[in-house]
C-alpha cells in the first residue's frame, strides 16, 4: 500500500526498524549509496509543538524528500494518508538536513490508530526516477521576487528550490502545472519529448534536453493535465479515487544509438463537489436514494471513483432567513456568492484535502448542482468585467492559475432563469397573509414542505426573491466561462409522477402543492385576478418573439395598456378569470365529494358567491377533525391523478388536469418539472449540451437512477458533452403564452375530456366489439392506432353486417333523412348538403363533383359497386310497413324532396319525410296515388361482391368505414427525433385502393380486419386503406387532408393491456390541442407520429415546427378551413367492457329519447326567501324518483338531512326550519343526476 507513494516504479522499502525511544513508531527508510539515515525515528519531546522526524547526510548534492503516512484506523489497512511531505535540496554547503512537522499534523495519529511511516529518499540514481513538483503561484517561493508562473524562472536550480512541494500525482482538471524531473546519468543536449494530447500537454521552457544541477543532470518539463481521465484508459483506485497513467516518452541519441525512456505519473479525478438547492440540506439532496434498494447521488459516485464533498449552506438556504434592517437577506445570492467554495463541504476543502491527504496537486473541482444549487456555482464564477455590480470579483486568481475554481458545471433543473413557482409562492404568501379566508390560513400551516415557503415570510426570503424569473439577483451572473452541461426534467403528465419514483412520498409534495395552488386560485378570486393581470401585463412588455399569443383568437389584444397596468376587470378579462374559475371550481367540487366516496360526476353551476360560501362551509366542516389531515396525507395524490389506494376507481370526467391549469397560469404552458420551466433549466444551451428526463419531479431529481448515472457518464468523460463557452448570461426574460379562455372552461370539459373504455368506444362510432379488438391488436403489436369518427348512422349498419367502403367507393355517406348512414348515388342527399348548408356555391360545386364520381363508377366500374333502391322499415310503424325512399328533383330544399312510399293493392301510398316527424314512424298524412313518375328512386350504393351477399341474397349496402389517421409502430430510436421519419410525397407504395401504404402498415390492416372478423362480423373489411396523416393528393397537393375532425380514438398498450381512449376536439383556436398533446407524448415513448405536413386542413407547423422539448404549437394555423362539429356523445351506449379489449355485449337500441332529464333541480326554486318558519320548494320531475337535501350552516355543520319522493310533473315541497336560529344557511339538492345549492337566509321576529 505504502509504494503507491512513491514517485518512481523503481523506489522500494529496504527495512522497517522499530524504535523504541521517546514515542517512536514505525519508521520505513528508503536509502542509496548516497544517503546515509543518521537519525531514524518519530519523536515527541514534551513541552516542545515540533516533532523531530529525524536527519539525513549526504556524501553529494542531492534532493531529498520526506513524507509523514499515518496510518488508517483500521489496523488491517496499512496507512494511507500523507499528513507532511517535504523537500530539501542537500548539498553544497549544507550536507546534512533535519525533517520536522508539528504536533497538530501527528496528533490524529496517535497509537491505536495504525502505524505512522517516516520516509526518506533519494531518487538520484534511477535514470528512470520520476519528481513532479506543483507549480502552482501558492507553492512557488516568492522571498526575494514575485514569480507566479513557473516558466519564468529562468535558472533550473532555482525551479528546485523554489518549488516547495512534491506530489504523487496530478488531478485530471486540466489546470494544474507541475514541473516533471527525471534524473539522467548523463547529460543530452537534445531530445525528444512525446504524449498523446490526451494525456496532457507538455513544454520545455528551459530546453528539451538535460539540465545541470549541483553535478546532477536532469530532464524538465511543465506538464499540464488533460479534463479528465484519457478514454479507454486503464482504471485503478488508489485512495478511493480513480486514476489512470498519463504516459510519455523521452527520446535521445547516446553515440549514435537511439535511447528512449518510457515513463508515466498518475492521473486522479478531480474532486466532485455536490451543490444543494434551496430549502435544502445535503443529506436530503444528496445522500437520500429514491428507495430503499437504491444508491443515493453521493454513493453512486462514490462507487465510480470520485471523490464526493458536499457543499452545506443549510444556515443560509431560505429556511431561516435573517433580516436585519437595510440588511442583505442571509439565503440571496449577494450573501450565498461564496458558499460553493468556502463553506464545508466546498471547493476549498475538497482541493485541500486532495493537496494534504493525497499529496496531489490540484486547482479545481467539478461541481453539480440541483435547483438553485446549479445556480450559486455561476454566482461564483461571475467574475465578468462586462458587469459592473458583479457578486465577485476574484474568482480569477493566480493561485487558480487565472482559471477559476470549477473544471466542469453540472446543473440539474436549476433555475438559471428563474422559476416561475418562486413568483406564484411569492404572491400567494402575500395574499393569504392579508386574507382571513380559513382555507388559506389552513394552507399556511400544512405539514408540507413548502409551508415554509408559506410561513416564513416570503416577501423578505432571498433565494425565493432571486429566483424569481428576470429578477436583478439573476442578472447580475451574467455569462458563465466554465464547460456546462445541463439535465433537464419535466411532467408532462401529472401522472408521471409515480413512473420512476420507488417511494409513495416522493411525489405526495406535489400533491399538496396542486391542492394549495388551485385552492388558492380558486378560494381567493381577487388573488386569480392579480395573477393573471399581472401576467398580462408582463406579457405586453415583452418583445414580439417571445409573445405566443394567436392575435386572431386571444382574448388579451383588445385590453387597453392602462386598464391592464390599473388592475381592473375588461370584459375580456372577465371572460378569461370565469372560465379558469369554473375549472378550479369543478376541480374543488369532485374533490370534495370524494370524502364521501360519492358520485364525481356533478358540476355545480350556482351563483359564484354562494358556490365560494358553499365550498368554504364544508372545507370548514374539517377545521377540528383530524381526519381531514389524514385524508390530505393519503388522497391528495388521487385527487390530482383520479387515481384512488385500494379502489379500482378512475373518474370519467374530470375536467382539465390540475396540471394543466398550472402549466398556463403559472409556467407560462411551458414544459416543467413542477417548479422550473424547461427553458429556464437549460440556461440556454444548445441541444447537444442539454440530457432531457421526462416524468422526473423537481425536488427529487438528484435521486433518479437515470440521473445518477447520466452524471456519472458525463464526469467520466472528457468535454465533448460540455459546452465549452459555458452559459450564457443568465435571468433573461422567457416566452409567454397566454391561451384562449376557452381552453380553461371547466364548464365545457366537464365530460369530454377523459373518455376511456367502453365510453370512448361508444363516441368513436365503432361497434363496441370493433373497437374492443382494434386495442387487442394495438397491445399485441405494441403499435399505437389513430382512428378517425366513424358516422354513428353508420354503426348501426355495420353492426347489422352492412359492407364498409374501401378507397375505391367514390361517394359521401349520409348524416340525415332515412338515407343516413348509407351511400347515396345522387349526393345531393349525402353529409355534403349539411357539411357545406352555410355556403350553398360551395355546396353546389361539392354535390356535382362527388356525383359525377358515383355515377361514374357505377357505370364503369361493375365490379366495385352497384345501386340499389333503399328500402326501410320502422318499428312503431304497422306490422310488415316496409317504404322505399323516392325524391323528388323539382323540390330545391333536398330535405323537403324526401318521400316515403309503400305499396298496397296495386296503388301506392306516399308520405312526405320530415325531419322532426314522428321518428318511431315518419309516416304522416299519406296520400294514395297511382303514379309516381314525377319521383325518381333514392339509390345507395351496394356491393356486388358474391361472398358478401345478405342472407336473402340481396347485396349488401354499402356504408362508412373505420378511417385511420395515424399509425405508430414502436421504434425506440424515434424519441428524440424532431424530422418527420419521412415525406409521404417520396413514398413509391401508392396503391389506388389502399393510398400511400407501407407493407407494415398494410399487414396491421390484414390484422386488424381479421380481429374483426372473429368478432362475428360478416361485411368483409372495415378499413381498407393507408391512415390520413398519409393521405397526399400527387397532382392537386391543395385538394390534401382538408380537416381532422372529432373525436379521435386511440388505441395502444399500457400496463400489458390494450387501451381505447377518446381524444376530444379542443376550443376555438386551439382544435388539436389534445390530438398534438397525445401524439407529442406518445412519439416522446418511442412510437412513429407524426403530423400530415402537405395537409392545408393539418398546417402543425405553421407557427413553429415540432420539437422533442415542446411537441407541435397548441394554436391552430390562422388559415384553416372550418372544420366539422365535433360527434356529440351519444345519448345511448350500451357497451359493457369485461376486460380492457374483449368479451364486450353491445345491442343497437334505436331509442328516441325526449331532450332534458327526468328531475330538473336548475329551475328549483325557493321561497319565501328571507324565511322565518317553513322554506318552500318548487321542482318538476319527469318520473317517480327520489332525492336527498341537507342543510348546511356556514360553518360547515350539517343542520338537517332527509329525502322525499317526487311525482311526475310539478312538486311543491316544505322545509320546517322553525329549529333553526337567525342566519344564513346552504340547502343542498342531491340527485341521481345532479346536485345543487341554494342559499337562504332565516330571520325571525
Amino acid at each position: 500500500h505504502f509504494s503507491s507513494y512513491l514517485p518512481c516504479d523503481d523506489c522500494k522499502i529496504e527495512n522497517f526498524t522499530l524504535n523504541d525511544k521517546n514515542h517512536a513508531f514505525f519508521s520505513a527508510v528508503i536509502r542509496n549509496d548516497h544517503a546515509t539515515i543518521t537519525e531514524s525515528y518519530i519523536e515527541f519531546p514534551l513541552g516542545n509543538r515540533d516533532v523531530y522526524l529525524g536527519e539525513v547526510d549526504v556524501d553529494k548534492s542531492t534532493l531529498v524528500f520526506a513524507s509523514l503516512i499515518g496510518g488508517s484506523e483500521n489496523e488491517n489497512a496499512g496507512g494511507g494518508l500523507i499528513v507532511q511531505n517535504q523537500k530539501m535540496y542537500v548539498g553544497g554547503t549544507t550536507n546534512s538536513a533535519n525533517f520536522h512537522t508539528t504536533a497538530d499534523a501527528i496528533t490524529p495519529f496517535q497509537p491505536g490508530n495504525g502505524d505512522i511511516f517516516l520516509t526518506i529518499l533519494d531518487l538520484e540514481d534511477s535514470p528512470t526516477s520520476l519528481v513532479i513538483l506543483d507549480a502552482n503561484p501558492d507553492f512557488i517561493d516568492q522571498s526575494g521576487s514575485e514569480i507566479f508562473d513557473v516558466r519564468k524562472i529562468d535558472a533550473p536550480e532555482e525551479v528546485m528550490q523554489r518549488c516547495q512541494e512534491s506530489r504523487a500525482g496530478v488531478a485530471a482538471d486540466g489546470v494544474s502545472e507541475v514541473v516533471l524531473m527525471i534524473s539522467s546519468e548523463i547529460p543530452v543536449d537534445q531530445a525528444t519529448w512525446k504524449i498523446d494530447e490526451k494525456f496532457g500537454k507538455m513544454e520545455n521552457p528551459w530546453g528539451d534536453g538535460t539540465q545541470d544541477i549541483g553535478g546532477n543532470e536532469y530532464f524538465m518539463a511543465v506538464y499540464t493535465p488533460p479534463v479528465g481521465l484519457p478514454a479507454n484508459s486503464s482504471i485503478e483506485v488508489i485512495n478511493e479515487v480513480a486514476t489512470s497513467k498519463a504516459k510519455f516518452e523521452i527520446s535521445y541519441e547516446v553515440d549514435r544509438t537511439e535511447e528512449k525512456l518510457e515513463l508515466s505519473l498518475n492521473l486522479f479525478r478531480p474532486p466532485v463537489v455536490l451543490v444543494h438547492g434551496t430549502f435544502d440540506n445535503p443529506e436530503n439532496c444528496w445522500k437520500t436514494p429514491i428507495s430503499s434498494s437504491a444508491n443515493d447521488m453521493q454513493e453512486g459516485l462514490s462507487m465510480r471513483g470520485f471523490k464526493v464533498f458536499t457543499v452545506d449552506f443549510t444556515s443560509s438556504n431560505g429556511l431561516k432567513d435573517v433580516n436585519l434592517p437595510f440588511a442583505e437577506p442571509t439565503s440571496s445570492f449577494k450573501s450565498n456568492r461564496k458558499v460553493v467554495y468556502e463553506n464545508p463541504g466546498g471547493i476549498k476543502e475538497a482541493i485541500t484535502f486532495f493537496r494534504e491527504q493525497l499529496n496531489l496537486a490540484a486547482t479545481q473541482a467539478d461541481v453539480v448542482g440541483h435547483s438553485m444549487g446549479g445556480v450559486l456555482p455561476r454566482v461564483l464564477a461571475s467574475d465578468d468585467e462586462t458587469i459592473d455590480n458583479r457578486y465577485n470579483t476574484d474568482y480569477y486568481r493566480i493561485s487558480n492559475f487565472d482559471e477559476g475554481d470549477i473544471n466542469r458545471l453540472i446543473s440539474i433543473a436549476s433555475t438559471h432563469h428563474g422559476s416561475d413557482l418562486s413568483y406564484f409562492l411569492h404572491f400567494f404568501n402575500t395574499s393569504w397573509k392579508n386574507s382571513d379566508l380559513p382555507l388559506l390560513t389552513k394552507l399556511g400551516n400544512t405539514a408540507i414542505p413548502f409551508a415554509l415557503w408559506l410561513g416564513g415570510g416570503l416577501s423578505q426570503t432571498g433565494a425565493v426573491r432571486d429566483q424569481i424569473p428576470s429578477s436583478v439577483g439573476l442578472k447580475r451572473i451574467g455569462p458563465t466561462k466554465v464547460p456546462s452541461h445541463a439535465i433537464v426534467c419535466t411532467v408532462d403528465d401529472i401522472n408521471g409522477f409515480e413512473s420512476n419514483s420507488g417511494e409513495p412520498e416522493t411525489f405526495a409534495t406535489y400533491a399538496n402543492i396542486l391542492n394549495a395552488a388551485t385552492a388558492f386560485f380558486y378560494f381567493y378570486h381577487s388573488g386569480l385576478r392579480g395573477f393573471v393581470v399581472n401576467t398580462l401585463s408582463e406579457y405586453r412588455r415583452l418583445p414580439s418573439n417571445l409573445r405566443n399569443a394567436n392575435s386572431q383568437e386571444s382574448p388579451f389584444s383588445a385590453i387597453p395598456v392602462n386598464e391592464t397596468l390599473e388592475l381592473t376587470k375588461p370584459s375580456n378579462l372577465a371572460l378569461l378569470l370565469t372560465q379558469i374559475e369554473d375549472g378550479f371550481a369543478d376541480f374543488w367540487q369532485n374533490w370534495h365529494l370524494l370524502l364521501d366516496g360519492d358520485d364525481d360526476t356533478w358540476i355545480m353551476e350556482d351563483d359564484p358567491e354562494i358556490l365560494l360560501q358553499y365550498e368554504t362551509a364544508e372545507y370548514n366542516l374539517f377545521e377540528g377533525d383530524e381526519a381531514f389531515f389524514t385524508h390530505i396525507a393519503n388522497k391528495a395524490w388521487g385527487t390530482i391523478t383520479d387515481e384512488y389506494p385500494n379502489q379500482n376507481v378512475v373518474k370519467k370526467d374530470p375536467s382539465l388536469s390540475s396540471i394543466d391549469y398550472l402549466r398556463y397560469l403559472i409556467f407560462k404552458n411551458d414544459l416543467n418539472d413542477g417548479v422550473v420551466r424547461y427553458e429556464s433549466q437549460t440556461g440556454g444551451l444548445d441541444d447537444a449540451y442539454i440530457t432531457h428526463f421526462d416524468n422526473h419531479i423537481h425536488s427529487y431529481a438528484p435521486r433518479y437512477p437515470e440521473i445518477i448515472n447520466r452524471v456519472s457518464q458525463l464526469l467520466e468523460g472528457n468535454l465533448q458533452d460540455f459546452d465549452i463557452g459555458g452559459f450564457p448570461a443568465a435571468g433573461r426574460k422567457q416566452a409567454i403564452e397566454v391561451p384562449n379562455p376557452d381552453v380553461l372552461a371547466g364548464r365545457k370539459r366537464n365530460r369530454d375530456g377523459h373518455r376511456e373504455g367502453c365510453e370512448a368506444a361508444c363516441w368513436s362510432g365503432m361497434v363496441p366489439d370493433h373497437a374492443f379488438a382494434f386495442a387487442k391488436v394495438a397491445k399485441d403489436q405494441n403499435v399505437v392506432i389513430l382512428g378517425r369518427p366513424v358516422n354513428p348512422d353508420a354503426t348501426v349498419l355495420i353492426a347489422g353486417g352492412a359492407a364498409t367502403k374501401g378507397m375505391n367507393l367514390k361517394g359521401k355517406s349520409a348524416s340525415w333523412g332515412p338515407q343516413k348512414g348509407y351511400i347515396p348515388v345522387n349526393q345531393r342527399y349525402s353529409k355534403l348538403w349539411e357539411l357545406y348548408r352555410d355556403n350553398p356555391t360551395e355546396r353546389k360545386k361539392e354535390v356535382a363533383k362527388f356525383h359525377e364520381k358515383t355515377t361514374k363508377q357505377l357505370k364503369n366500374s361493375p365490379g366495385e359497386a352497384v345501386k340499389r333502391l333503399l328500402t326501410i322499415s320502422y318499428a312503431g310503424c304497422p306490422e310488415n310497413s316496409t317504404f322505399e325512399v323516392y325524391y323528388d328533383p323539382d323540390i330545391e330544399e333536398a330535405k323537403e324532396s324526401i318521400f316515403l312510399v309503400s305499396r298496397k293493392d296495386g296503388t301506392f301510398e306516399v308520405s312526405k319525410w320530415k325531419e322532426n316527424g314522428d321518428p318511431s314512424c315518419p309516416k304522416e298524412a299519406p296520400t294514395m296515388a297511382q303514379d309516381i313518375s314525377h319521383l325518381d328512386s333514392l339509390h345507395v350504393m351496394a356491393t356486388p361482391a358474391i361472398e358478401l351477399r345478405d342472407p336473402e341474397g340481396n347485396p349488401r349496402f354499402y356504408t362508412a368505414d373505420y378511417d385511420l389517421l395515424a399509425i405508430g409502430f414502436h421504434n425506440p430510436e424515434i424519441a428524440g427525433w424532431e424530422d418527420d421519419p419521412y415525406d409521404v410525397r417520396t413514398l413509391t407504395n401508392f396503391d389506388k385502393d389502399k393510398g400511400l401504404i407501407l407493407p407494415e402498415q398494410l399487414n396491421l390492416l390484414d390484422r386488424l380486419n381479421t380481429a374483426v372478423e372473429e368478432t362475428g362480423y360478416t361485411g368483409g373489411k372495415v378499413s381498407h386503406h393507408g391512415p390520413e396523416n398519409q393521405f397526399y393528393v400527387l397532382a392537386k397537393p391543395e385538394d390534401g387532408s382538408p380537416y381532422v375532425d372529432y373525436p379521435i380514438t386511440a388505441f395502444y398498450p399500457e400496463n400489458g393491456v390494450g387501451k381505447v381512449l377518446a381524444i376530444p376536439r379542443g376550443p376555438k383556436g386551439f382544435r388539436d390541442i389534445h390530438l398534438k398533446r397525445f401524439m407529442w407524448k406518445k412519439r416522446r415513448e418511442g412510437y412513429n407520429l407524426y403530423e400530415n405536413i402537405h395537409a392545408p386542413g393539418w398546417q402543425w407547423s405553421h407557427h413553429r415546427t415540432y420539437t422533442y422539448q415542446r411537441g407541435w404549437d397548441d394554436r391552430d394555423a390562422p388559415n384553416l378551413k372550418a372544420s366539422p362539429e365535433e360527434i356529440p356523445f351519444p345519448d345511448v351506449c350500451n357497451c359493457q367492457q369485461k376486460n380492457d379489449y374483449s368479451a364486450t355485449t353491445y345491442e343497437i337500441i334505436p331509442t328516441y329519447k325526449p331532450e332534458g332529464t327526468n328531475v330538473t333541480l336548475d329551475n328549483t326554486r325557493i321561497y319565501p326567501n328571507p324565511s322565518t318558519q317553513y322554506l318552500y320548494l318548487t321542482i318538476n320531475s319527469r318520473k317517480t324518483v327520489e332525492i336527498n337535501y341537507s342543510i348546511i350552516d356556514l360553518q360547515g355543520k350539517i343542520m338537517s338531512s332527509g329525502n322525499w319522493e317526487l311525482e311526475p310533473g310539478h312538486n311543491t315541497l316544505s322545509l320546517d326550519i322553525d329549529p333553526l336560529s337567525n342566519g344564513h344557511y346552504v340547502l343542498v339538492l342531491f340527485s341521481p343526476e345532479k346536485i345543487v345549492s341554494k342559499k337562504f337566509q332565516v330571520i325571525k321576529n
